[in-house]
């Protein structure tokens, strides 16, 4: 028996509840690939910051919490906020400068 599962992709606001919550509907796993660069260093204004946060926790919270609502069990998750910070900094040394 062959089962046929075709892979889905969105681009949506995942802030928006509404929307993704019709993306997923249905669905048996979500590959969540987002995230917006960390800005400690990049950062020129408080709304730049409060944007990141929304654009990566906010994001992930609204995710899983419209994954609970609709029974979907299977996440990967890819992005995050520590990304695009580079590789010697990525054990112990990235915490203490960003966190």
């Amino acid at each position: 028996m062959k089962e046929n599962r075709k892979l889905k992709t969105y681009v949506i606001d995942v802030n928006d509840r509404n929307h993704l919550e019709s993306a997923l509907r249905g669905c048996d796993g979500v590959i969540h690939c987002a995230h917006a660069p960390f800005p400690v260093l990049f950062s020129k204004s408080k709304q730049e910051d409060e944007q990141m946060w929304r654009d990566n926790l906010d994001a992930c919270e609204s995710v899983v919490d419209t994954m609970i609502g609709l029974n979907i069990k299977n996440l990967v998750n890819i992005g995050c906020a520590y990304c695009p910070i580079p590789n010697e900094d990525n054990y112990g040394l990235a915490q203490d400068v960003f966190l």
